[in-house]
């Protein structure tokens, strides 16, 4: 009789053990941070991939007139170069550009994720070797809207000189502004220094 009860013991011991030997196994399986996603939840690295878009236009309320660079070539700041792939390219305004307005156009119904720009002029003169970006005023805030009225203020950090992007929810439409809300002041006190560049501007939807 003993003998039966210590056996009886030690296979209830076992039954207990196993049990929460599975359940501590399925607990680590579907622990949060585990890599897994959920059942119809696209993961982050899904989300963020876009894909780039071209403007079918552009127009700008304010346009500089052409200048020359430092090897006397002529220099023109079309808005087109805005989006040229170029850095050496840029549009600009004189003055602090403060309230200036660029319209990007496209076909009806794109949708656009990522919004970015270059926020000066990041050149480097092929003529002289100088770099211009410190030399202008460097946007430091702008607005983007979108054609359902939807707004979106992005902070711009001075001194970098490659594109500085902002995702946002995905807007459909046929058209995106952008308005400069604020700029630093000139780098540079030489005439023809009080001006406001965009290098490029970079416009994203989803891939």
């Amino acid at each position: 009789m003993i003998i039966m009860i210590v056996l009886l013991l030690c296979l209830t011991a076992g039954a207990v053990a196993g049990l929460a030997f599975v359940l501590r196994s399925d607990w680590r399986i579907s622990a949060p941070g585990s890599g897994a996603s959920s059942a119809g939840k696209a993961a982050p690295s899904d989300a963020q991939q876009v894909t780039s878009l071209t403007p079918t236009q552009v127009n700008v309320d304010c346009q500089a007139p052409q200048s020359t660079d430092g090897a006397g070539d002529v220099v023109v700041y079309l808005p087109e170069q805005m989006y040229d792939g170029k850095m050496n390219t840029a549009w600009r305004c004189n003055g602090n550009g403060v309230g200036q307005v660029v319209t990007f156009g496209f076909p009806a119904g794109t949708t656009i994720a990522q919004v970015g720009l270059v926020n000066g002029y990041a050149k480097v003169d092929p003529g002289i070797g100088v770099q211009r970006y410190r030399e202008y005023r460097r946007i430091t805030t702008v607005t983007w809207t979108f054609a359902n009225g939807t707004s979106f203020q992005q902070s711009l950090n001075d001194g970098v000189e490659t594109v500085q992007k902002l995702s946002i929810p995905a807007q459909s439409g046929d058209q995106v502004t952008l308005t400069i809300d604020a700029s630093t002041e000139p780098g540079s006190t030489a005439r023809g220094r009080d001006a406001v560049l965009i290098s490029e501007v970079v416009l994203e939807g989803p891939s």
